[in-house]
């Protein structure tokens, strides 16, 4: 029975180390997200003009539970409605392209003309395989790639302000 507890507790001693080996991986990660949209960022910002378009890009999959929770719930009811209800909304024009399953690679088709040179960016060999995950924002200062993020409230909500707050000040 002693063997067994200590074999229990080696186990949890295991997964605690991965988690922690983990969340210190992908703080760093975010950490390199954020700084590698700083630049960019800020360079598009100094040359917007007032009728620089910016345009949101919400990349969905019909089969994506993720997708489906954002678009039915929390975009609905906090953090989309705080977006909503934000100056920064009537100055972000919001495109979604959604592919057919999580499984196929997003075709050419998918994406509306207005967007037609995310597309063209973006593809490779035929295929868009620059998106981590879904659902998925990037944030467009013109044709400018300012913000690439799945996260809302920590990465997009933050750069669409700046960008908003920014185009607002430019007569």
């Amino acid at each position: 029975m002693r063997g067994l507890i200590h074999q229990e507790l080696d186990v949890a001693r295991v997964l605690v180390s991965i988690a922690l080996v983990m969340s210190v991986l992908l703080c760093g990660a975010a950490q390199a997200n954020d700084s590698k949209f700083d630049k960019p960022l800020e360079q598009a910002l100094a040359s917007m003009k007032a009728d620089t378009p910016v345009t949101l890009v919400y990349f969905s999959a019909r089969d994506c539970r993720w997708c489906t929770y954002w678009e039915q719930g929390l975009f609905r009811d906090s953090a989309g409605q705080k977006f909503m209800k934000s100056v920064a909304s009537k100055q972000v024009k919001m495109v979604t392209v959604k592919k057919q399953s999580l499984s196929v690679w997003h075709q050419p088709d998918e994406f509306p003309a207005e967007v037609a040179f995310v597309r063209d960016a973006r593809l490779r060999d035929g295929r868009i395989t620059d998106l981590k995950g879904y659902p998925w924002f990037s944030l467009y200062v013109g044709q400018t790639l300012v913000a690439d993020s799945f996260e809302w409230d920590k990465d997009m909500l933050p750069a669409i302000e700046k960008v908003a707050a920014r185009k607002a000040t430019i007569k």
